[in-house]
């Protein structure tokens, strides 16, 4: 909100910025893939760490338009392009196959607690020292993130999970690729509503008469929602050793009818719904 009254642009804008920024990481993606297995997960990781920084630091030391806005999250789109299929492989190799559902729990929780750092910014540092230090606060990921990459163990900890035979019946039907494609459709669409809520709630929030202060609290407990049960997850399907499409499902009915809930145009039921949705995406 400070940004936009800053620089002048609507929401519209920023949701083009936003979205823009998701497209380049798509597009990005089967690039930054094909180049992590070439140069390595800890050279990919921490290129595409050292790019999300220099997005940071563009928009804080050098935004004064949408348009350069938009440029940065573009950049911050490749870094992720790079960043996430780094941190994939990262996992496989470093941690045993009985514990990577937990440590890919750990991985996608990665985003709520970007969400978080981003809530408790609005009160402890956008709202004191202004928006722009906010975001230099990305310096300090960066930070740790040369004193542990080097640490990681890659010899053979990890693999892959171990194969499950399939019945008869099951093998007879073949792959299921509708059942694929009907989940993918499913999670892109949940992956773009979840999204539209992360950028948009304190907005929202504020205009449900929420003070900017409580609306970054308010995206702060969505995210330790969001956080707790990415986490949980993981470690049940470590412990189940089953498929887990029929959670998923749930998971992805649940964070629908927690966005229809927050839009019923109340500051209550705008709390109920952020902390459903993000717990549930």
């Amino acid at each position: 909100m400070q940004i936009r009254a800053e620089l002048g642009f609507s929401e519209a804008a920023l949701g083009a910025a936003v979205a823009g920024a998701f497209l380049t990481g798509a597009c990005a993606g089967p690039v930054g893939g094909r180049l992590a297995d070439r140069i390595g997960p800890r050279a990919a990781v921490f290129t595409g760490s050292t790019l999300s920084v220099l997005a940071l630091v563009g928009i804080a030391g050098g935004a004064h338009s949408w348009a350069h806005v938009a440029a940065m999250l573009a950049l911050s789109g490749v870094a992720f392009a790079l960043t996430d299929p780094g941190l994939a492989i990262l996992v496989t190799r470093a941690v045993p196959a009985t514990r990577q559902g937990l440590a890919f729990g750990v991985k996608e929780a990665s985003i709520p607690i970007a969400t978080l750092a981003a809530g408790l910014a609005v009160p402890l540092i956008a709202l004191t020292l202004g928006w722009r230090w906010a975001f230099m606060g990305g310096l300090l990921p960066l930070a740790g993130l040369v004193i542990v990459l080097p640490r990681i163990d890659l010899t053979g900890r990890g693999g892959p999970a171990p194969e499950r035979t399939l019945d008869a019946a099951t093998a007879a039907e073949g792959p299921p690729h509708m059942t694929l494609v009907l989940v993918t459709v499913a999670a892109a669409l949940g992956s773009g509503a979840a999204s539209g809520v992360g950028v948009f709630l304190t907005e929202s929030a504020v205009a449900m008469g929420l003070s900017p202060a409580s609306a970054g609290l308010l995206l702060a407990v969505g995210s330790v929602a969001g956080i707790v049960t990415r986490i949980t997850t993981g470690i049940l399907a470590d412990r189940s050793g089953e498929g887990q499409l029929g959670v998923i499902s749930w998971m992805l009915a649940t964070g629908a009818a927690a966005m229809i809930l927050g839009a019923g145009g109340t500051a209550p039921l705008l709390a109920v719904g952020t902390i459903g949705a993000f717990a549930a995406g």
